[in-house]
Order: structure tokens, then sequence, then C-alpha cells
């Protein structure tokens, strides 16, 4: 047989972290005053079944305090152990000086809390709970404390005796009391003793688009009798009730925010009486799009390349880029009624992609072609263009100039990985007339072709212009010049055209989003805000890298490419 406990007065409930050296200092002073305490780990011996041993004293003793502090209102264990005894109606709040009690968690905010400090009015509360025939003597210190601090009038001397009403019978108190034993005995078994249901998943961090496919396994105590489960959310410890149905499983939208779940089974979605404690709870994340979840945040997480220098596009944290996303989110803020913050994660250009048809990024933007293949393989969808450029094959001066085929044939080619650009080159070297490699960035191929380590180097017409600026020596002497790719120079099979239209990504399905994009860009462009924009990033591009001014050709419609393409190819030729 197992060692019978001892039954104590004074059950306390603590938070290890954060109260365990109150809850001594309670403990003593209530030994002092006369109480037999109990709590976990002082009083828990070697053998002691842990849950077994809570769930016993919590029945035995006379009263339960329960000391909240901002932790322990997060702790499963003590909201438990709170919820245990206010079902048994021994429940005592107390909380740490300087704790508002309103955070106590709900229903257990509805009992009053006294402050942990004052001994005095704990004892009282004790009292309520305990006759004063189970006090056990010898507590004097805090009694005399008690007695001394206690204000009002002397308590009146009892009343003459009542005449007594009818005759009770011996057994029939006997029965009723042995009904109400076993009544109040099932109650506590199956609040205690009943299993509790238990999350059953894909506990994901965020659902985004969809609603949350809330569901658990429950096995009731009594097989064939029905159940109903009552579902509660909150934030901060704080739940109310948010629905009661028959089904293992709940579906729940429109959250657009981070809260805690929990469920527990009842006898009917009525009186909603309890049959199980509630589950343990969990965090889950859910909005109903990109564009809800940047409304609810305030905050426009932008994915951009984290390559150094991307041309007039992005240097730093400046550029075309980065201005025209300011444009977008200002007037984002304005159809959306609150002041955005734009929040700029640089990453390695095979992320941007993936990490916008994840939803990960509200968008991405960063010089990027748009392509109906990019669509279907990342799960995107692309904005209306923004900015329209070419291919372009950049060399040394030492190269013999000739169609294109013929200046690359059985050299060694560069280019920028998973891009458009790869893409051409890989195509025209499918024969094998030349050698591809690739390369993280137009940095490392602009330094691996002036090293001599590759002959040529495919990149858009932006950045090859670029390129040849930066490498221009005083006098005007060039060290690299470019050539741009036309008609005849394009392979006659695959997904790459002559014009490369550069335009921001999304999560495929955020139709509120992209409308709010294109509607921006399509205002940008009407009132010749986004062609101000592109030749003010060209001057501050050409200032910051001490370029001559004017050496490109930015046309009122730099979107299209159409009516320029020419001028830039002049310009590309030797002089």
């Amino acid at each position: 047989m197992g060692r019978r406990a001892r039954r104590p007065d004074v059950f306390i409930s603590y938070d290890r972290k954060s109260s365990a050296e109150e809850t001594k200092k309670l403990a003593r002073d209530l030994e002092a005053a006369g109480f037999s305490t109990w709590w976990d780990t002082q009083n828990m011996r070697a053998g002691d079944d842990f849950y077994e041993a809570i769930d016993k004293h919590l029945d035995l003793c006379k009263a339960a305090i329960i000391i909240w502090t901002p932790e322990s209102t997060k702790s499963k264990w003590v909201r438990a152990e709170a919820d245990h005894a206010l079902r048994l109606d021994k429940l005592i709040n107390t909380h740490v000086p300087g704790m508002d009690p309103a955070r106590i968690p709900k229903p257990f905010n509805q009992v009053h809390s006294v402050d942990l400090a004052d001994r005095a009015a704990i004892v009282d509360a004790v009292k309520v709970h305990l006759p004063a025939r189970r006090r056990r003597k010898g507590g004097t210190a805090l009694g005399l404390l008690d007695s001394q601090t206690r204000t009002g009038p002397e308590p009146s001397p009892d009343p003459e005796p009542t005449p007594p009403g009818p005759a009770v019978s011996r057994p029939m108190l006997i029965g009723l009391g042995t009904l109400l034993v076993v009544g109040l005995a099932a109650v506590i078994y199956i609040l205690t003793r009943t299993p509790v249901p238990d999350w059953n998943f894909d506990h994901s961090a965020t659902f985004l688009g969809v609603k949350i496919p809330l569901a658990w396994k429950y096995e009731p105590p009594a097989p064939g009798k029905p159940v109903r489960f009552e579902l509660e959310s909150g934030q901060d410890g704080e739940f109310s009730p948010q629905a009661c149905t028959d089904a293992h499983h709940y579906y729940v939208g429109n959250v657009n925010a981070t809260r805690e779940w929990r469920v527990r089974a009842v006898t009917d979605c009525t009186n909603r009486t309890p049959v199980s404690g509630w589950s343990e709870p969990i965090s889950v994340t859910q909005y109903d799009s990109v564009y809800a979840r940047i409304k609810a945040t305030g905050e426009a997480n932008v994915y951009v390349s984290n390559s150094q220098d991307q041309d007039v596009f992005k240097w730093g944290e400046q550029g075309f880029d980065i201005d025209l996303t300011r444009l977008i989110l200002r007037d984002l803020s304005q159809s959306m009624g609150d002041d955005l913050t734009l929040v700029l994660h640089a990453v390695d250009w095979d992320r941007l992609l993936p990490e916008a048809g994840d939803g990960v990024a509200d968008f991405a933007i960063s010089s990027i072609t748009r392509r109906p293949y990019r669509e279907e393989e990342f799960k995107i969808k692309f904005s209306a263009p923004y900015f329209c450029t070419t291919h372009a094959l950049v060399y040394r001066p030492e190269a013999i100039d000739a169609p294109i085929g013929e200046m690359v044939a059985g050299k060694i080619v560069g280019a920028q990985s998973n891009t458009t650009n790869y893409q051409l080159a890989e195509l025209l070297s499918q024969d094998g007339m030349f050698k591809l490699e690739a390369f993280a960035n137009t940095e490392s191929i602009k330094n691996a072709l002036r090293a001599g380590r590759i002959d040529f180097a495919v990149t858009d017409t932006s950045f090859a212009q670029s390129a040849q600026l930066d490498t221009r020596l005083p006098g005007g002497k060039e060290q690299l010049l470019y050539k741009e790719f036309g008609p005849q120079d394009m392979p006659t099979s695959g997904e790459v055209e002559v014009a490369q239209n550069y335009a921001i990504a999304v999560r495929r399905g955020e139709i509120q989003l992209l409308s709010a994009i294109d509607d921006a860009l399509a205002k940008a462009k009407l009132d010749g805000e986004l062609t101000d924009l592109f030749a003010a990033a060209s001057k501050a591009y050409e200032e910051a890298h001490d370029y001559p001014p004017g050496n490109r050709s930015l046309g009122e419609r730099p979107w299209e490419c159409a009516g320029h393409v020419a001028e830039r190819v002049d310009r590309s030729s030797p002089n």
C-alpha cells in the first residue's frame, strides 16, 4: 500500500523561477501562525509521483494559496492548480508587490487577490477556509501580528440560539452527506483524473492565407457518451470563449494576429459543464493575406539582394529600387490609413523569389526580370514592369568585335547564377561552343573579367554600362566594353527574350497587395514620378561613384525598351 498523505491546512502554488524564495518565507510564516503547509519542492519525497502528489494534496488541503507573478500567470501548471482550487472553492489569490491584480488570468481574477506582503490579510483568508479548531497551537508570532494589526470593532457575542426547526433523523443526515461526498468525489475525479484534449494538427508557426486547422484528439471517460468541445483564445494569458463544437476540429480565420488557443471537453454547448480540464495552450499566428499582415503589423518586410552594388537600382541602402519601394509604401499607407515602416532584408539572390513565394517576404524587388516560368516555379505573381533593359556581352578591349556568337566561340563566359543572363548563356553553350562559369554576383564577374580569369560576361545592359564606367581609366581609356544582344544573337529555343522587364514579386494569390502595387506604379508612370525617380537615382549613383554626368540614355519612359535600345547600342560601341 502507498504511504498515506498528510492532510495539509494550506497548499501553496507558485512559479519556481520567480517566487521560490517568497514561497519559503510565506510557508515559514504560516507555520509560525499554526497552519500546516504543503508545497512541492519542500514536501516531495523520493519515490513520490509528482503529478499524483499535487492532485492529492490539492484534494486534501483546506485552502490553496496561489502566488501570482508576471511569470506564473503564463505557467500552465500554476493555472492548472488554480483551476483545481477554484473548482473546489479553496482558492486564495495573492500577488507579489507591484503587480496589478488585473493581470491575474481569467476566471481566477474574479476572486479577490491579497498583496503577498500583507500577511495578516492572508491569515484572515486562510481562517475563512479553516475552522479555528483545525489550527495548530504554538503559532504565536504571526497570530500576535494578526491581532495587533486588525482594525474594526470587536466581534459581537454569539446571538441567542434560535428555536430548532423540524427534526432531521441521523440516517437522513448520513445519507445526504454520503451523496454530497460521492458527488464531490465524482467531480474531482472528472476534472483532475480524466485526460485533456491533445492537439493533433500541423502546428506551424504561421498560417498565411488560410484558416487555422485547429484539431485535437480526445477519449471520453465514458465511452459512448457524447461530449462537446469548448474553445477559448487569448493573449498574455487572458482567454475568452470563441466557439463550441461537436467536432474534433475547428477552422478559424480573420485572426490576423498571434493568439493562444486552448480546448476542453464539456457536456453540451448550452451549459458547458466541464468534462475535462483545459488542454495545453498553444500559440498560433494567422493572417488572411500578406496585405492583412502588413496592415496588422504596420511593417512592410521587403527583400532585396545583398549584392554590394546593383548599379543605379541598389547600392548600400539606396537606389532606384529602394526609392520605388518607399513610393509604393507611401501610397499603401494612404490606402490603409496608417504610416507603414519599411524593414529591408538584404539576402542572397537565390532567396528572393522563394521567400516571396512562401510569404516570408511581403514582396521582393531587386532588378528581377519578369518571366512566366518564374511565376510557376516559385508560386509568385509579378507586378507590372517598372524598368526595361536588355542583355549585354561584356569584354576586354583586345577582343575582336564581331557577331556575339563568333566572339564567344571557344572562350570562357561568366554569368550570375539563377538569373535570366545565366539562362541565356546556358542555352547558347548547349552545343559546346564555349565554357560557362557561374558567379554569385556581378561584382565577382567584373573582377574575374578584369583579371583575365574569364573572357566574356553576360549581364543586363544597365550593369554592363556601369562596369564600363567603373573601370574607365583617367583620360577616357576603356578597360571593359559591352555589346547588347539583338534578336539575331538570341537562341532559337527557350524562354529568353531580348527585353528584360523588371518587376516586383509577391506571393501568389495576393490580389489586394498586387493591385495596390500596380496602382502605385500606374500612377507614378502617369504623373512622371517614376521617370523622375530613375533620373534622380542615376544622378546620385554617378555622383557616388565619381562618374561624369549624363552617361545614361534615360528616356521619358524607362519601363519601356522600345525607342531607346538603339541609342544604348550606339553608345556601347568603342570610340
